[in-house]
């Protein structure tokens, strides 16, 4: 194991048109994972160009994560400014999380809870699209947000989810949307979710755009095998609220 590592002022500089073809990818082993141990990162920078030439820095990164050997709870804290092309200002992006894997699964989304928290502060959305090349998903999007979420997580999957999101100027369009585009001036979302079995109670759900206004609360179900019940039965679920919405 390496204990604990502290690595001060790392820069990383990526360019995705340079990116080799993808060849055969070879299997992460978890199992080795707690061997990391203590790694905390001081003032570390990114910089990221996708494929269009668009380039992207996470400025000012402080981070601190601990890897526990399943059974033990790992933790993750991370801070960073996430700068797009200029004249757009500065974004911080805040993530703390914990996970406890199950000792008898190991290191694997079964059996894992956890918790974790995103807060996001004036974060341009050009900023992200870098990332999302990086991860194959091309997605062109202008506009900024801010927003705070927290989640549980049981046996590795959302028990619950509180969400404040709101944003200005949002435009979003791309492959991932197969030709659509998501265009708003401002964007209000209020959410109190709790999953329960195939069923996840809704205590708040408020959203508001140019061309929605959603207010709504009560139960909906889970999968689309509980939709179809949902249609065949009519009772199993109750959600009530108000629906004003016009795509035109």
């Amino acid at each position: 194991a390496l204990g604990r590592t502290v690595i001060d002022q790392p820069r990383v500089a990526l360019d995705l048109r340079e990116r080799p073809p993808a060849g055969e990818k070879t299997p992460m082993d978890m199992n080795n994972l707690q061997r990391i141990g203590e790694v905390i990162v001081r003032d570390g920078q990114v910089r990221l160009t996708d494929t269009t030439g668009q380039t992207t820095q996470v400025a000012n990164l402080d981070s601190q994560m601990n890897l526990q050997p399943p059974g033990q709870t790992s933790t993750l804290r991370a801070d960073m400014v996430v700068l797009a092309a200029a004249p757009q200002a500065p974004g911080r992006v805040t993530v703390v999380g914990e996970a406890t894997p199950s000792r008898r699964t190991g290191w694997s989304l079964r059996g894992t809870t956890g918790e974790v928290t995103v807060e996001v502060n004036d974060l341009n959305l050009a900023s992200v699209a870098p990332f999302l090349d990086l991860a194959g998903v091309q997605v062109q999007a202008q506009g900024q947000v801010s927003g705070n979420i927290t989640s549980a997580i049981d046996n590795g999957q959302i028990q619950n989810l509180n969400a404040t999101i709101t944003g200005q100027g949002i435009e979003i369009a791309g492959d991932a949307l197969q030709g659509d585009q998501l265009q708003t001036s401002q964007l209000n979302v209020q959410a109190r979710l709790t999953q329960s079995g195939e069923v996840i109670d809704v205590g708040q759900l408020d959203v508001r755009t140019d061309w929605a206004v959603v207010t709504a609360t009560g139960t909906l179900p889970k999968t689309p095998g509980s939709l179809s019940e949902l249609l065949e039965r009519g009772t199993a679920y109750d959600l009530r609220g108000n629906f004003d919405i016009n795509l035109a």
